[in-house]
């Protein structure tokens, strides 16, 4: 609000005045440095090179990917962390984990053969596909194929420079593209290699500035307009206001919550035997009722403003738990691992409700079929909920109110014309 170029000093300087940051920043101070961390990964050491998470070597250091997908959120972090302590002095790489324990089939051994490491690589791409676009899946292939030796190196500039425009289109290719200097299918297996300051125009062995004036990050811009939220909501909102709202205050004893952008702690497994590979299911409210209950467990999928298509996409996947066995199944094995259950519990009265938001108080006459509740949100400022099972209904006490909601601020849409680049 004082300056555009140096809020930051300034807001460091009010900072060290606070305790809580002063605790902060000594617990910085006593943390282990660049040099220890790389000889504490060095050190370890595994029998199976495919379970150790990190490989430091002379002049470079890399970190395992085990999943192109939503999954690989944590290894996005650790190669953007390592490459931005390192990549002044060494190289950084990922090493894709081709070698992965599943079931009996043949991707238990390590590599020995190209054509097993080719015939892993279309496995393992098949098993990540969506994570990344169908262009770099071909691309890894074509690059497998000129190999000629499990030590080959390929260069695989010509493809980060073809598909230019594409990279931050997808956070996992950005990540891949500007952070690191290469990928190894398995930690014995080909190289791909490329020169990440050449994508940003720069040949210093610090890219980081390079990098952010290339984006455009090291200028000073203009702060983008903001509005008051007003008669909407979003998925968080309409998901604290059930928790918050209906399910704490009744006795409801809150298991898991999966905001949207954010996995759940508690994860739904319905294809165990696939291992790593098997679909993730993350109801965005996992609840028990008071004891004595006969429900067994409350499920509830939030949308932000009513959509007919979304809701009823989410409806379709969440019914799914009253009629599918093995659902039913892992849920109760997701409440076993949570503690919250014993082993005898059996999920026979599972609760089921959609919840979202509508503008001005217009009601819709859409009628769901087989769903047990329906929260709303009207005009952003009251809740109500409608129940359809008599055994949910004698549970809650109060079926509406004001959602108190403290004021919130979102970016003018209208003069957001700024590039959105978000790891």
């Amino acid at each position: 609000m004082q300056s555009e170029k140096d809020w930051f000093s300034k807001s460091l300087t009010e900072l060290r005045k606070d305790k809580s940051y002063q605790t902060f920043r000594n617990q910085v101070e006593m943390a282990a440095g660049a040099k220890e961390l790389l000889t504490t990964w060095e050190n370890r050491r595994d029998s199976n090179l495919n379970k150790l998470r990190y490989f430091v070597k002379p002049n470079f250091v890399a970190a395992k990917i085990n999943r192109f997908s939503h999954a690989m959120d944590p290894d996005r972090g650790i190669l953007t962390f390592i490459s931005f302590l390192f990549s002044e002095t060494r190289q950084v790489f990922g090493v894709y984990a081709l070698v992965r324990p599943r079931g009996n089939d043949l991707m238990k051994q390590d590599l020995a053969t190209l054509d097993e490491m080719r015939h892993k690589l279309d496995t393992a791409l098949e098993m990540d596909k969506g994570g990344i676009p169908d262009w770099l899946i071909d691309e890894f292939k074509k690059a497998a194929k000129k190999a000629k030796s499990l030590d080959d190196v390929i260069d695989f500039q010509p493809v980060w420079e073809k598909y230019k425009k594409q990279i931050t289109e997808n956070k996992v290719v950005m990540t891949l593209a500007y952070f690191i200097d290469g990928i190894y299918l398995n930690h014995n297996g080909i190289c791909l290699k490329w020169d990440k300051r050449k994508l940003v125009n720069s040949t210093n062995k610090n890219f980081l500035p390079a990098f952010s004036k290339y984006f455009g990050f090291s200028t000073h811009a203009v702060p983008t307009p903001i509005i008051e939220a007003a008669n909407e909501v979003d998925e968080d909102e309409v998901t604290y206001t059930i928790v918050h709202k209906v399910l704490i205050p009744n006795g409801f004893q809150i298991v898991f919550i999966s905001y949207p952008g954010s996995q759940g702690g508690g994860a739904v497994l319905p294809d165990p035997e696939l291992g790593k590979a098997q679909p993730r299911e993350y109801p965005d409210v996992i609840a028990l009722p008071p004891a004595n209950s006969p429900i067994d467990v409350v499920l509830n999928e939030s949308k932000g403003m009513f959509s007919k298509s979304d809701v009823e996409k989410d409806l379709e996947k969440i019914l799914r738990y009253k009629t599918e066995e093995n659902l039913r199944m892992a849920l109760k094995e997701t409440l076993l691992v949570a503690q919250v259950i014993d082993k005898n519990k059996q999920l026979k009265n599972i609760v089921i409700g959609v919840a979202f938001g509508v503008k001005n108080g217009i009601t819709t006459d859409w009628q769901p079929d087989n769903v047990d509740f329906i929260f709303r949100i009207s005009n952003r400022n009251e809740w109500a909920i409608g129940i359809f099972k008599q055994e949910m209904s004698d549970l809650i006490k109060k079926i509406e109110g004001k959602t108190n909601f403290p004021k919130v601020y979102k970016l003018n849409k209208s003069n957001d014309n700024q590039l959105n680049f978000e790891f």
